[in-house]
């Protein structure tokens, strides 16, 4: 009897532990499965990273190249840009070396030097209206544009030229005269010896001329007279040769 009861105390024993094991059993079978689970959603967030990051350095590189590229082309132009400056540059500075050796060498050839001084000798005596003075005693005539028979100068190139005269009454004159280009008068000058005895008038002109103009001073009244003597001038040079088109040679 004894041992029959000892036997079921036992059997009662085996099937608490067997019971207890088969739970033990079961929740770390669900513990595992559910770690199992966690490292699978893990795994899959790590491999969507990955594959993000892949994409990501693809990008970079897809907009480093693009980088390149864009650099590459704006060099491109900034050099296809400046290279013709540099030739306008460049050819530029050989046409102002041309233009100076021409101006130099036109100078040298063409440009020569021309001024005079011629007075007044003998008394002009009742001159008429627009009657030229002729300055008969010529003093400097350098390129012989001044005519001394005539009492005109003519422009033998196209220049600045400078001009001037000082003319003397004879006594108790009234008298206007100017300088005339070609036929236009260009000034007025005028002697009141009426009351003071004598008078005096000068007058300097600075004018473009184009080759063969006329310059003269002409008598502006009728019947007057002018102190000769040396005392009545008449004088200009070229200041500049010059194209009215072109520079200034000098």
């Amino acid at each position: 009897m004894e041992l029959v009861g000892c036997r079921t105390v036992a059997v009662v024993l085996l099937f608490c532990v067997s019971s207890i094991a088969t739970e033990d059993t079961n929740d770390l079978l669900n513990r595992l499965e559910t770690t199992e689970q966690l490292l699978k959603i893990l795994s899959d967030k790590v491999h969507h990273l990955e594959s993000r990051d892949k994409q990501q350095q693809k990008t970079i590189e897809e907009l480093k190249q693009q980088l390149q590229r864009q650099q590459d082309v704006s060099q491109s132009e900034e050099n296809f840009v400046q290279e013709p400056n540099k030739k306008t540059s460049k050819v530029s500075s050989l046409s102002q070396l041309l233009v100076r050796s021409i101006q130099r060498k036109r100078q040298a050839s063409i440009d020569t030097p021309v001024a005079f001084f011629a007075r007044l000798g003998n008394h002009l005596d009742h001159a008429g209206i627009n009657q030229v003075f002729i300055f008969d005693n010529v003093e400097t005539n350098i390129g012989n544009a001044y005519n001394t028979n005539m009492g005109m100068f003519t422009a033998p190139v196209d220049g600045i030229y400078v001009f001037s005269t000082t003319l003397v009454s004879k006594h108790h004159v009234n008298a206007h005269a100017s300088f005339y280009r070609n036929s236009n008068s260009l000034n007025t000058m005028y002697v009141s010896g009426a009351e003071a005895g004598y008078d005096t008038t000068s007058a300097t002109i600075t004018l473009y001329l184009s080759q063969g103009d006329i310059i003269t001073v002409r008598n502006g009244d009728s019947n007057v007279s002018y102190y000769g003597y040396n005392h009545t001038s008449f004088t200009g040079f070229l200041l500049n040769e010059y194209s009215a088109g072109g520079n200034i040679v000098g």
